[in-house]
């Protein structure tokens, strides 16, 4: 499976956390950008999990339609289940920028705590 990290660029600056699942559209989630460098830094932060994403959104960069603003991929990988239980869903994730375990866990409906693991090279 696979994951993509975009910016998205709208009058509401955000990034979006994509993952590849079996289901039809990619899970994603709505992270803020200050939230964005806690959370690659090992902090816990809040995402919002939003509408699926077609999967050709894994590769796409460019402008959205309807004046949604435009889209730059700022880390895209491959992804790895390693547990799915209790609301809490925990995966490796090997990216660019982005290299380690990612847990994401459901607080209350659709918000979610996400936490991020960098590997440490010994």
């Amino acid at each position: 499976m696979r994951f993509v990290i975009h910016d998205h660029i709208t009058e509401y600056r955000h990034f979006d956390l994509m993952i590849e699942t079996e289901d039809e559209l990619l899970k994603t989630w709505r992270i803020v950008p200050s939230d964005l460098d806690l959370l690659s830094n090992g902090k816990e932060i809040m995402g919002v999990m939003i509408q699926g994403h077609d999967k050709n959104f894994l590769s796409y960069e460019g402008p959205l339609s309807a004046g949604k603003g435009s889209v730059r991929i700022l880390d895209q990988g491959n992804t790895e289940l390693l547990e799915n239980v209790n609301n809490t869903v925990i995966l490796t994730i090997t990216g660019e920028m982005f290299k380690g375990t990612l847990c994401l866990s459901l607080i209350k409906k659709d918000i979610f705590n996400i936490k991020y693991l960098p590997d440490t090279v010994k």
